[in-house]
Parts: structure tokens; sequence; C-alpha cells
């Protein structure tokens, strides 16, 4: 599958050739392009190869483009059809016009797929802003808009800056060049502000330079907004960049362990010496901002959910660490055979060696794993204190619920398949010590582990029964 994208000057037909524009030839799922449009060119052709010479196209207007591309993330899709007029599919991409003495077609493609009736192209843009706020703009050499002038120094600022994820700041004669020609042209406040947050959000981490950026230019048009000041393009990017900026707050909750400045991503492997990180608060303001009713039950829940996600993604590292793969294989104890495992996470507990040093590691992995909770529990209590939680949120409380519960289910799978021996050996007591540990960090956090306690106390006293009865 090929697509074929050029610039035409009005020749009416698909196949034609008018105009002076660039053209480029694109392979399925590969391939970067950028189309240099000339002033006489006044349409951008898409040209699907469906075989055995049938081409599907679209060929809107430059003009079209403009307006289709103005919302807050670019997106257009049009139909393509055959020579004959019907239907077949239809291409999508993101559009970036940049007005450089004409217009300037920027456009990595990728992801082209045909099936059957189907056609689909993504085009994403370089993170060099677009022109698209002034629908009536044709193309030509004219005088460009303030808006579309306006984009363009950005975008050169931005580049003469070394603008990127951790360099989000526009300082010195830029900043104030961009100021000047703002007030001097009348350009809107709140098209500046929304220009500039979707360059940020392009280069977006979850860190505090980055979510303080988007705050601090964000805040003032949604104010603007609830007082309907906003113009209908400026609406339409106020809405794109509301769900983008949702996304990234609630990747900070989902991470707010491991929020860290230091790390290039903002997302460290591990939970840093210090928490909370100072992109949390920040990050808790922007949520608030961006509802309507910070307090409503509704926003409560999405938080909520937010932060048991993160509670059950660490818990899952802790399983995995503890209990991946590490009481199948032969441990540190230095023999060489193979534990009796039945393929269902259960050992042979006929009392041969190797099945005993099974359990044993086993119980240890279990033990460990409720100690880490106990652990994350802490950090917890340690971010709750700090005060950055909007009122009603307890974290220690929400992050119990998902270890006890979580842990509860897996002791439980785990001892039924591969109950203790009798008597107990020091592994297993360890276990019950571990159990009780998690079960008294849990009621610290006013959460009732009555299902983590019965378990425990099950196997416990089963642990013990044996024993008595094999000591008669």
């Amino acid at each position: 599958d090929v697509c074929r994208v050029r610039a035409d000057g009005g020749s009416t037909s698909f196949g034609g050739a008018g105009g002076g524009g660039d053209a480029a030839l694109l392979h399925v799922g590969c391939g970067d392009a950028r189309i240099r449009l000339a002033a006489a060119d006044e349409s951008i052709v898409f040209e699907v190869d469906l075989g055995g010479g049938k081409i599907a196209a679209a060929k809107p207007s430059l003009e079209d483009v403009a307006h289709l591309s103005s919302g807050g993330r670019n997106i257009v899709e049009l139909p393509l059809r055959l020579p004959n007029g019907k239907d077949k599919g239809f291409v999508r991409f993101t559009a970036h016009l940049e007005p450089i003495g004409g217009y300037d077609w920027g456009a990595p493609l990728t992801n082209l797929d045909h099936v059957n009736n189907y056609s689909g192209a993504s085009i994403g843009g370089a993170s060099g802003g677009g022109a698209g706020g002034e629908s009536g703009w044709a193309a030509c050499n004219g005088p460009l808009p303030p808006s579309a002038a306006y984009d363009v120094a950005l975008g050169a600022g931005l580049r003469a800056l070394g603008f990127h994820r951790r360099r989000l700041a526009l300082h010195g004669p830029w900043a104030w060049l961009l100021r000047e020609l703002g007030e001097l042209q009348g350009v809107s406040p709140n098209h500046t502000s929304l220009r500039y947050v979707r360059h940020v959000l392009a280069v977006a981490t979850p860190t505090a330079d980055c979510l303080a950026a988007v705050l601090d230019h964000l805040a003032p048009c949604l104010r603007e907004s609830m007082d309907g000041r906003l113009s209908a393009t400026e609406a339409d990017q106020l809405t794109g960049i509301r769900a983008a900026v949702e996304q990234l707050v609630g990747v900070c909750f989902q991470n707010y362990k491991n929020l860290s400045e230091e790390e290039p991503r903002g997302i460290a492997k591990e939970v840093p010496p210090h928490v909370p990180a100072p992109a949390l608060g920040i990050a808790l303001e922007l949520s608030r901002i961006l509802q309507r009713d910070p307090l409503a039950p509704e926003s409560v829940r999405v938080l909520q959910g937010h932060l048991q996600t993160a509670a059950r993604a660490c818990y899952r590292r802790h399983h995995s660490v503890f209990l991946g793969d590490r009481h199948k294989d032969n441990g540190g104890g230095g023999h060489g055979g193979r534990n009796n495992d039945d393929g269902n996470g259960s050992m042979n507990s006929s009392g041969d060696s190797s099945g005993d040093k099974g359990h044993a590691r086993l119980f240890a992995g279990l033990s460990q794993l409720c100690l880490g909770l106990c652990r994350e529990l802490g950090t917890d209590h340690t971010i709750q204190d700090a005060g950055v939680l909007p009122v009603g949120i307890r974290l220690p409380q929400l992050a119990a619920g998902v270890y006890c519960s979580e842990a509860s289910a897996c002791v439980h799978k785990m001892l039924s398949a591969n109950a203790p021996p009798a008597p107990p050996g020091a592994e297993a007591l360890d276990l019950v010590d571990a159990l009780c540990e998690l079960q008294e960090a849990a009621v610290a956090a006013d959460v009732s582990s009555t299902d983590l306690g019965d378990h425990h106390s099950h196997h416990r006293g089963g642990g013990n029964g044996g024993g008595g009865g094999g000591g008669g």
C-alpha cells in the first residue's frame, strides 16, 4: 500500500498535474514527508493505490485544511473517493501549516493502513505551531493575520531557545519580542497562552517545571472560558488542550510515589528519597481548576480511581520481584535439583528435600511481599502527612485497601495450593509474622482487614494443628 501526497495548483481532476507544488511517496507505516507549497498551490491531494490500477483520492483545499485543523489536536479526516465518485474509506491526518512565504507543510506520515474498504493515514506534524486559527486565510503571499504572525514568531523563538521537555521557558529577547508583537498586533492573550501550552504538551513530562508552565498559562484561559469570553477558535483549542492536560495529570496521580525531577521522563523506577515530589501538588492544583466542582463526588471518585490504580501497580511490582520466578528457581541453596512444581504454582509436599526447599522459598517470598507492602504504606502515610492531598482523600486507606485485598487473595491461593508442612518451619512462622505486620499497618490506616485476618488465623491454626497432631 502506497500513498502519494502532493500539492496541486487548481487542477480539476485527481490525475492532473496543475501547480508547481512538491510531492512525496509514502509506504505503509514508514516514511517522513515535508511538502513545501508554492504560492500557486491551492490544494493537497492524497492518493492511495488500491492495486489493479485503482486509485482512491482526497483533495482538500488549503483553506479547508487550515479551517479543519484549527482545533486543539489538529486532526483532519476526509473521505477517499474513486474517480467515479464512490466512497472508498477515508484519510486521517494531523495538519501543521506554517506560513513561511506561503504555506509550508511539515508532516511525518505513519500508520497508513488499507484493509477492505478502510484506508487511514496518521500524519503527525512537527511541534513548531500551526496557522489554523484563521479559517479565511487563503494561500497567498499577502500579509499574515496577527495571530498567524504570532504563531510563526513563537515557533521560531522556541526553536532558537532550544525548546525541549526540560527547557520550556520563554526568556530574554525572544520573550520581549513575542510580548511586544502580541500587544502591538492585538493578539488575544488567550491565543498566545493556548499556543504556548500546546507546544509544552507536545513534549510534556510529569515534572514540576512542565506542570507549572501549563498551570500558569492555562488558568487565565479557564477563567475566561467560564465567563464566556473565549472566541470560538480559542474554545475549540481549549477543549483539546483540556483533554491532554487531564491525561497528563492522570499520569502524575498514577505514579504519585515515583515522580522525580531528576529523571528525564519525570518518573523514577524506585521511590525517591524525598516524597511527595513537587509535581504532585501542582498536578492537584491543575486537577482542581479543570473541574467545575473539585469537591463533587464524581471528581473525588476520579482522583481515588487514579490512586487505586497506582496502588495496584505498586502491588504488581512487589509481586513480580518477590514471587515472579524467585520461588521456582534454585535460589541460593546451592542444590542442583528442581522443585516438584505441578504446573499450577503448587509444589509436592511429599517431604523430600527439594519440596521442603521449594516451600521455604515460597513462604519467604510471601513474607517479603507483605513486608514490602508495609513499607509502601509507610510512604503513603508520609505523603498524606505532607498535606498536599485534598480534604477527604485518605491515601493510606485507599492504598491499604488495595494492598490487603490483593495480598489476601495471593496468600490464600498460595497456601491453599502449598499447605505448610507439619510442624511448620521457620519460614512459615515468619510468614505469619509478616501477615500480622501487614494487618497492623492496615488497621493503622483505618482499613478493615477482616479477610486478611481470617486467612492468616486459619493457616496459622492449621499449621499448629498439624504440628500438634504430629507430636501426639
